[in-house]
């Protein structure tokens, strides 16, 4: 029961990290495209 708990936790930890830091790492590949060519 505790490693299932604990695996499961670590999941729903990386899940939450990957969604949250997925939009900052967009908008710093836009924002650095745009400042150093603007080729968009």
């Amino acid at each position: 029961m505790l490693v299932r708990e604990r695996s499961s936790r670590r999941i729903t930890e990386w899940f939450r990290d990957a969604v949250l830091d997925r939009p900052k790492l967009q908008t710093l590949r836009k924002l650095k495209a745009k400042v150093e060519g603007r080729e968009y």
